[in-house]
């Protein structure tokens, strides 16, 4: 039996922008391949949608690209779709069967119907949720149990009161869509709470969605993982710039996995820099020296450039002084831009401890000034006629007016031995 595995496509993403139409082209163009490739299933793994209520027009995008697989070609297989009560329904369908589960863009409360669950009374897919669907062609017979995106806190005890159990004489699929601790970047911001350790042994093939980035890993419980992948860039992540989107077929009498990468597809150009006490025009120089490479190749669609700055800015600069948002505009008409500016605080602590420094130099400048000052009176025979002190800071906090009268209240001649005040004494 050959099974497409399409996942993450995310119709209604980016609605009302530039990047508006690419969930849909791309879901599109992996839709007209599969048909043409005419597996004998179509396997989504979550997150069909982007919103949980979808517009009307993300709904048209759906019904079209679902009508595809609906006037296919009629498959050979037979489904029959087991409810957690444990009953069993036929699955009717027309052309070739889809079979999904609910991501965690679509996830909802018990309350209330998610937008698979239409769509299955629809008559377009299967929707599982602690469920299964068995698949049969001929002798061969093909188990799938799903469960639905859950929000990731709760996702290892989902999946421990699930408790999934292979059937036995069966090819097992088990689908999930939710974080793989290991497969998760040290600075990524998402969480887990399944590890593969978590996953359940015996199953032929674990897949899962979610994850934008595809994958293959062997399981030391036996089977294999395979994170799908997306068909749209909506995280733009480091490691969706390193793979194309597309989507996999899966044999499985041979278990070969066979990628097929959608043909236009917008791209994505990752840079992450770390400066070392860099000035705004160091920081511009290397960012726009990468762009350029970027841009060197002409590309269908315009790529997005993910720019992630961090480390620390020279003395007195802050990331406000670091005008990226100049390049981004230079560039508007070639590529999208994604930016972010976190340069350490180290950076604002090092001021700190310079101003510190300087409050003390400062104080020692101060005491040296007065020091000079003294000496200097003490050469025209000066025999403390005014408060030095107190003229001085007068002069430090620029009171010329009040020095002026301090000094004109003073006798002539008082201690000055009656000789005239000399050069730079005086004139103060």
């Amino acid at each position: 039996m050959r099974i497409a595995l399409v996942s993450d496509t995310h119709l209604g993403f980016a609605h009302r922008t530039e990047r508006e139409g690419d969930a849909f082209t791309q879901f599109k163009q992996a839709a007209e391949m599969i048909g043409r490739l005419q597996p004998d299933l179509v396997l989504h793994p979550g997150d069909f949608f982007d919103e949980k209520i979808p517009l009307q027009e993300t709904w048209h995008e759906a019904f079209e690209i679902l009508s595809m697989f609906y006037k296919a070609p009629a498959s050979e297989v037979k489904i029959t779709q087991y409810q957690r009560e444990g009953h069993s329904t036929p699955f009717l369908f027309h052309g070739i069967p889809v079979v999904a589960i609910a991501g965690t863009h679509e996830y909802r409360g018990r309350d209330y119907k998610n937008a698979l669950q239409v769509l299955q009374s629809a008559g377009f897919l299967a929707c599982l949720h602690a469920s299964s669907v068995e698949v049969r062609k001929g002798e061969e017979h093909v188990v799938i149990q799903g469960l639905s995106g859950v929000p990731e806190k709760h996702a290892r005890d989902a999946l421990v009161a699930w408790n999934p159990v292979p059937q036995k004489g069966a090819h097992n699929l088990l689908v999930l869509h939710q974080s793989i601790e290991e497969f998760l970047p040290v600075d990524d911001d998402m969480t887990a709470t399944i590890g593969l350790k978590d996953l359940p042994s015996g199953f032929d093939l674990c897949i899962d969605g979610h994850l934008h980035w595809t994958s293959v890993t062997d399981l030391p419980q036996g089977g294999s993982l395979l994170v799908v992948g997306s068909t749209v860039l909506t995280q733009a992540k480091n490691l969706e710039s390193k793979k194309p989107k597309g989507f996999y077929i899966y044999d499985t009498q041979t278990r070969a996995l066979d990628f097929h990468e959608i043909p236009v597809q917008r791209r994505l150009f990752y840079h992450k820099f770390s400066f070392k006490n860099a000035s705004a025009e160091e920081v511009l120089q290397a960012v726009e020296e990468a762009i350029g490479q970027d841009l060197k190749t002409p590309l269908e669609l315009k790529p997005i450039i993910r720019l992630k700055l961090t480390g620390t800015l020279s003395t007195g600069l802050s990331a406000a002084d670091v005008s990226v948002e100049s390049l981004r505009d230079k560039y508007a008409e070639k590529a999208l831009f994604s930016l972010s500016k976190h340069f350490s605080m180290e950076s604002f602590k090092h001021r700190m401890e310079e101003l510190r420094e300087l409050q003390k130099e400062r104080a020692s400048v101060a005491k040296i000034g007065m020091a000079l000052l003294e000496r200097n009176l003490a050469q025209t025979g000066f025999n403390n006629a005014f408060d030095v002190q107190r003229v001085f800071d007068l002069l430090a906090d620029k009171d010329l007016d009040i020095v002026i009268k301090v000094l004109g209240e003073m006798p002539v001649g008082e201690g000055l031995d009656g000789a005239e005040p000399k050069s730079g004494v005086g004139g103060v």
